[in-house]
């Protein structure tokens, strides 16, 4: 009779050892297919976080919304020279109409953006820049020459189109 319930223990615990690996395996796997969705959309927010715009033929606009930290400086940088490449344009516009605040790391993530973009053989009109951040720019010293600054999107289309020899006119009927 002891025996019996020394069996049934056994079974009992193998029973037991088979359904926690088999819980613990579907835990795995569901935490593992989690973190792949995590991932993707981790992605998928940095890609609409830099929309990188083609304007025309040979025109990139980049315009930047909301704080630009260190590393979200540096995705900027690789995807505009990802796209600069990609699409052969000669001008990329970036836009900081929307960026709030811009801190020393960041002023030199985007020159450093700028000039690896003017190397590889893209010239960059910088538009946007807003009371507040130009005094931040002049207080730091930062340093804007070689670069095309213009005070709104529009001025910097037009300036990109002018560089192209396209011109905006009004329709006439």
């Amino acid at each position: 009779m002891c025996g019996d319930y020394e069996d049934i223990i056994h079974a009992f615990g193998q029973e037991l050892l088979t359904s926690f690996s088999v819980m613990y395996r579907d835990v795995q796997l569901q935490s593992n297919d989690q973190a792949a969705q995590i991932a993707a959309q981790q992605q998928t927010i940095r890609e609409l976080s830099t929309p990188i715009l083609p304007l025309y033929e040979g025109i990139l606009v980049v315009p930047l919304v909301g704080v630009i930290d260190s590393f979200r400086a540096g995705q900027i940088m690789e995807r505009l020279l990802t796209a600069i490449a990609e699409r052969q344009s000669d001008i990329v516009i970036i836009d900081i109409t929307g960026v709030p605040v811009i801190d020393t790391a960041v002023a030199n993530y985007l020159l450093q953006a700028a000039r690896a973009a003017q190397l590889i053989g893209a010239q960059v009109i910088l538009v946007g820049i807003g009371p507040e951040i130009a005094q931040t720019l002049v207080h730091l010293g930062v340093d804007l020459s070689g670069i095309q600054v213009g005070a709104t999107l529009q001025t910097g289309i037009e300036l990109a189109f002018q560089r192209t020899g396209h011109e905006i006119r009004p329709l006439h009927r």
